[in-house]
């Protein structure tokens, strides 16, 4: 046989060394494919969480304002009871507005000329209003709640499309997606 054909046995050493960086390799994989694997599980668990118990919600427009700004960010917890006062986020028509709960099922609201809510026969101190307005309103008052429904008015009631708009009406139960639960983002602004 000629030298060129002839390739020489690698030493037991060489062999042990590949053997070992083979093993290494092998390893390396298995653990990449582990922590794929496990983040794919964590971001679907998370996907799960923030749609089905914990939705995350960026404020749009302003008829929130002052309450919640523009591009703010809030978490939602469900919860079983809602009252007045709470801010809720809920469906309607494919958008999720948030506004504040201001009657449950069975209360009386009146609005006065001046844009004061009344709540079963009394003023309600709304702190977080800027202006009272009356704004788009074409229910009459006394207006009671139904059943199983809330009424709900943005803080900003000169622009808010609200529960004293027909075409939005009261909230069902199963239009809720949440109570608001914390303010995420802007950091300095976490309640």
């Amino acid at each position: 046989m000629p030298e060129q054909q002839r390739k020489e046995i690698p030493s037991l050493e060489v062999v042990k060394k590949e053997r070992e960086r083979l093993l290494k390799q092998k390893q390396n994989i298995r653990t990449i494919l582990n922590v794929a694997g496990l983040l794919i599980v964590v971001a679907a668990v998370s996907i799960i969480i923030s749609t089905r118990f914990l939705p995350v919600i960026k404020v749009s427009g302003s008829s929130m304002e002052p309450t919640l700004q523009q591009d703010e960010i809030l978490i939602f917890a469900k919860k079983g009871k809602i009252q007045s006062g709470d801010i809720i986020a809920f469906y309607y028509q494919n958008k999720i507005l948030i506004k504040r709960v201001i009657g449950v099922p069975g209360d009386y609201i009146e609005i006065q000329d001046v844009g004061k809510v009344m709540v079963n026969g009394q003023v309600i101190e709304e702190p977080y209003v800027a202006d009272f307005s009356v704004g788009e309103c074409d229910i009459d008052f006394p207006y009671q709640v139904p059943e199983g429904k809330y009424f709900v008015l943005g803080d900003n009631r000169a622009v808010s499309m609200d529960s004293r708009n027909s075409t939005i009406g009261c909230v069902s139960e199963e239009q809720v997606l949440g109570e608001a639960l914390i303010k995420m983002f802007p950091f300095e602004k976490i309640d």
